[in-house]
């Protein structure tokens, strides 16, 4: 959603372009706009400058953001809000330019989501004045309480049943904050702004002000001075001169709309069109307003705009709102804003990180919205990491790999956003830059094709589309597309604080002509929460002459990787996530002394046992300890060897920890898990109770003497169920006697 201006980017160092095969998705489409691929490093200065003016910004508006933050109240939606379900606003507005003033009438049509539905509570600022109500075209009465206002209705409404208030109002929009709405003069010239995200839809309309009520679509009708032009959302459907030096635009949304997304920005643009051609025969309008004295340096500026729709439709999915439009309208606030099909933008920037941002979240933000504010990652992180895709389709893997590094998120803080009283705490850098990092370890954990794959998923399908998710929805759709348990990774990014601080160290063995077995230990170090960050792939790299790498899970604490190498050079060095997948910093220390294996084989009960607890580093010879829990039964530990062995007796699944010392000092301890299972049973032959591999008429007095008088049961049992009725008695003898001396039927397996 929202673009801040701030700095947040530094410049990163290059390494292997993308595969070829995949370099085709990010190709920008051929288009007759044509523009400039600007260097990585402009790129990431131009985010660092616009940055700083947003920081700037937010020091002068602080005290304004406080003041509203005083007066404003809940920021969660009331329990008497959940009664109805909002389908449909209708907003006709005139606005009094000179004087400052906004008179309105909007009309909400509803369902009740319950039975016996006796009132609707609405939000809208306590300045602003409710001159009358009405239901269904009824007057009616109304009370106030800070900035809701309850409306009556005449008789109670059931689940299921619509009514529409209409609601009269006037004043002077509060302004401040994020922005809500403005009366400002940009050279010299009259401008009057909306900005509403995330609580100030209700400075200015009465509407139900939350993300996770979409009305499925909306009419914006502006009265306003004629020298002026009013650019909103969706398809405009009249612009009418009033020939009072008033005219009157209207425009339609006919898509699915929150109220944070609705906006007005009016000024004496100039405008001029582009088209979006997404067939051989159909083409989207791209429309452009801005003030008159920048409109010489925006053509250019704007040029990227159309190859960023068509590459992002071939990335995620057709943009979303084909059968209306794109635009961008200028305006004043310090960065720029998603309003659906119309962002917002500040004048006389032409930042492709911004513009891509912003067209980012007409997927995801607009089309998908999260459902409170605690998700707001699922809106800017997501449009944060299509930066980054837009810059990757121009300079491939090199120019992704230096733009994720130049917003790199070091700070603590969840990107759940835990505190969703304050805007600038919903807003922090945390969520954006830190949250388009998740998407990328993410990326990395499932493989472009699954990740890929994922987004189109997400794109499509009418679990999402057009409606509000919350992370673990995303989670939910994100293993069921890779078939990969996520649980971990995501309640360790997206609830955890910080990042992960691994050192790693290495010891080669030679294994033979230019072959070695390579023991690494990687461990994480950080103190904060979580202690251990899971990730399902990491890369662990051996440099022989060149990298060798492996993909490799990285679930606890600490962990030890054993790789073998075949028709290398001798192993001089190790490197974990050597491209720069994972949010982390890395150290190198010394290979000390390591339990390396934290399972030893599986045994057999009543059968001879012997494994070996491997153990690297440090001078041998270790001593060996069990420091917590057993061995199974019948089985011991050489202190000497590190040896397992023994003749176990019974069978389960045992946990002990292990320590070994080296001589020259150091250890290490590691639980260890083993598992003895029953001993398989060998094949027999049916009939065969004795276990002689012959059936005569001895077994027919082991039956006998096993049914009747206590003797040793048939091995195995089933051997003895020579009829193959599931039971072992006297008429499995009678059958064996018949197939001995009469020629009867041969004896079946048993069951």
């Amino acid at each position: 959603m929202l673009y801040l201006l701030s700095s947040w980017k530094t410049y990163g160092s290059l390494i292997l372009a993308l595969a070829i095969s995949f370099m085709a998705v990010f190709t920008p489409a051929t288009t007759a706009a044509s523009f400039q691929k600007i260097p990585m490093e402009q790129a990431i200065r131009e985010a660092k400058e616009s940055h700083e003016m947003e920081r700037t910004m937010k020091i002068r508006q602080m005290k304004t953001q406080r003041n509203l933050e005083e007066t404003l109240g809940t920021k969660g939606a009331l329990p008497t809000q959940y009664q109805y379900d909002v389908h449909y606003y209708r907003m006709q507005m005139r606005v009094d330019v000179d004087a400052q003033l906004v008179y309105g009438r909007v009309d909400q049509m509803s369902t009740a989501t319950q039975d016996n539905v006796t009132f609707c509570d609405i939000d809208l600022y306590a300045n602003m004045i409710i001159d009358s109500v009405r239901v269904d075209n009824s007057l009616t009465t109304f009370t106030r309480n800070g900035n809701v206002f309850r409306v009556d209705l005449p008789t109670p409404v059931n689940t299921g049943g619509q009514f529409t208030v209409q609601t009269f109002y006037r004043g002077h929009p509060v302004e401040g904050g994020f922005q809500a709405f403005a009366f400002e003069t940009v050279q010299s010239q009259t401008l009057v702004s909306t900005l509403s995200e995330p609580y100030l839809a209700r400075t200015w309309w009465p509407c139900k002000d939350y993300p996770d009520d979409k009305a499925d679509s909306a009419d914006v009708i502006v009265t306003y001075p004629s020298e002026m032009f009013c650019t909103s959302n969706g398809t405009m459907a009249s612009d009418i001169d009033n020939g009072d030096g008033t005219r009157t635009t209207y425009w339609k949304e006919r898509y699915p709309i929150t109220t944070y997304l609705i906006s007005l920005t009016m000024s004496d643009f100039k405008h001029w069109r582009d088209w979006m051609k997404y067939t051989a025969t159909d083409s989207m309008p791209v429309d452009y307003w801005v003030f008159p004295d920048d409109s010489e340096a925006a053509v250019p500026g704007y040029a990227p705009t159309v190859p960023m729709l068509d590459t992002l439709s071939r990335i995620f999915g057709l943009y979303p709102f084909i059968n209306e439009k794109y635009a961008m309208s200028a305006f004043n606030w310090g960065g720029a804003m998603e309003h659906q099909t119309n962002t917002s933008i500040i004048w006389g920037y032409y930042d492709q990180s911004m513009i891509v941002h912003e067209m980012g979240h007409q997927w995801w933000g607009d089309m998908i919205t999260c459902r409170d504010w605690h998700h707001i990652w699922m809106n800017e992180g997501f449009a944060t990491y299509v930066e980054a895709l837009w810059f990757e389709s121009l300079g491939g893997f090199t120019d992704l790999r230096s733009y994720m590094n130049g917003m790199r998120y070091t700070w603590g803080g969840t990107i759940y956003c835990t505190d969703t009283t304050d805007v600038n705490a919903i807003f922090s850098s945390r969520v954006y830059d830190k949250g388009a990092w998740a998407l990328h370890m993410l990326r990395h954990v499932v493989g472009d094709e699954t990740f890929f794959s994922i987004f189109r998923t997400y794109y499509a399908d009418p679990r999402y589309k057009w409606k509000d998710i919350t992370t673990e929805d995303f989670r939910d759709l994100c293993e069921q597309v890779s078939g990969i348990d996520l649980h971990g990774f995501f309640q360790d990014w997206i609830y955890g604080q910080y990042y992960p601080k691994y050192s790693y160290s290495y010891l080669s063995e030679p294994r033979g002509t230019n072959s070695y077995r390579v023991y690494v230990h990687v461990r994480q170090t950080q103190s904060t929460t979580p202690t251990a960050f899971r990730m399902p792939v990491i890369d662990v790299s051996v440099y022989a002459g060149s990298y060798v790498d492996f993909q490799v899970p990285m679930m606890d604490r600490e962990e030890d990787y054993v790789f073998d190498l075949k028709d290398v050079a001798a192993p001089t060095g190790v490197a974990v996530d050597r491209n720069d997948w994972i949010l982390k910093t890395t150290a190198s220390e010394s290979y000390t002394v390591h339990v390396i294996y934290d399972t030893l084989m599986t045994g057999l009960k009543s059968v001879s046992y012997q494994d070996s607890v491997i153990v690297r580093g440090g001078t041998k010879p270790y001593t060996y300890g069990i420091t917590s829990g057993s061995l199974p039964a019948e089985l011991t530990l050489n202190a000497a060897t590190g040896i397992v062995s023994g003749i176990p007796t019974d069978t389960g699944t045992v946990t002990f920890t292990v320590s070994a010392t080296a001589t020259s000092g150091g250890s290490d301890s590691k639980q260890i898990t083993m598992r003895i299972a029953p001993k398989p049973q060998a094949p027999y032959v049916p009939g065969d109770a004795n276990d002689d591999n012959i059936v005569d008429i001895s077994d027919v007095v082991s039956l006998i003497a096993y049914i009747f008088s206590g003797g040793s049961a048939p091995v195995p049992l089933t051997a003895g169920d020579a009829n193959a009725d599931c039971a072992v008695d006297i008429s499995d003898a009678v059958y064996l006697i018949s197939y001995i001396f009469s020629g009867g039927s041969a004896p079946l397996p048993g069951c």
